[in-house]
């Protein structure tokens, strides 16, 4: 893009989410083991690398003009259904038919690319906005979401949700900073800061166009964290300690399952390591380690 004089920069996603339900949720199932069931294929990946361009988006509302995000190894066919293109098409043409014709539907969709996307538009949660918006969304602001399938053979479809992790996307993303050889971050022009009215309101109107129509849950009284005694080296044995919160005023008896499963940088399962499965009483107002 740069040998054309369209400024561009590299961006780096760490923590990238990849939605392939298109739910702007990334779906982790598992079973009574806390072994996780292949239900769904999304999944976070360690990183992920795309570029920005700055140009003018007269194909959008007013504002839109700026940085775009373009990734030239996407994950997922482009927005739309397949419409019987073959063959390879390059990104510049894929700018050139998008902007220079508006009125007309692109050739392009259904094929494996994704971009345009205005920032703005993925910072405000605008995920009906042209292009690919709503999986760039995701890749930088989705919330996990871990569901619980008693009987993932007989009963599929019956399943409950367990827990949800607001922050577990989208962290540290960064280009090169100019003139120097540093690392700019930039994630604040992907996403207002974590937790914040602004983020919260972002997510709920991408997710008014694509929320599962399941019920969310009730904060639970027993609160469970796990950390490492010592520090994480590779090739090193690792001592986990999963710690338990009681915020109710009365003891609580919970069945405690925990899975340790090895993955690759893209999320995908390779082996189960180890599971704990076992009943545990937390006082009242209180914590209690175990390792």
């Amino acid at each position: 893009m740069r040998c054309l004089g369209i400024p561009t920069r590299s961006v780096t996603n760490f923590c990238s989410a990849h939605d392939t339900q298109g739910n702007l949720t990334i779906d982790i199932y598992l079973d009574q083991r806390g072994q996780r069931l292949d239900i769904t294929t999304d999944s976070i990946w360690n990183f992920h690398v795309w570029n920005d361009v700055w140009m003018k988006r007269p194909d959008l509302p007013e504002g839109y003009d700026g940085w775009q995000a373009l990734d030239a190894t996407p994950q997922e066919k482009s927005e739309g259904k397949e419409q019987g293109v073959s063959g390879e098409w390059f990104g510049v043409w894929r700018l050139h038919v998008k902007i220079s014709h508006v009125n007309q539907p692109s050739p392009h969709l259904g094929v494996h690319q994704c971009g345009p996307s205005a920032l703005k538009a993925i910072k405000n949660g605008e995920v009906y906005l042209a292009h690919d918006t709503k999986f760039v969304f995701a890749e930088v602001n989705a919330d996990r979401i871990i569901w619980l399938v008693k009987d993932p053979v007989r009963e599929p479809e019956k399943m409950i949700r367990l827990r949800e992790h607001r922050s577990a996307v989208g962290k540290n993303i960064s280009t090169k900073a100019v003139g120097k050889d540093m690392r700019q971050d930039i994630t604040m022009e992907y996403k207002f800061a974590e937790g914040t009215p602004e983020e919260r309101k972002a997510v709920e109107r991408a997710l008014a166009v694509s929320r599962p129509d399941v019920p969310f849950p009730t904060t639970p009284t027993v609160q469970v964290g796990f950390e490492s005694r010592n520090a994480v080296r590779l090739g090193t044995p690792v001592t986990l300690c999963i710690s338990l919160s009681n915020s109710s005023s009365r003891d609580q008896t919970i069945s405690l399952t925990a899975s340790c499963q090895l993955q690759t940088y893209d999320g995908k399962n390779v082996a189960t390591i180890k599971v704990l499965k076992q009943e545990v009483t937390v006082q009242a107002k209180s914590c209690k380690s175990h390792s």
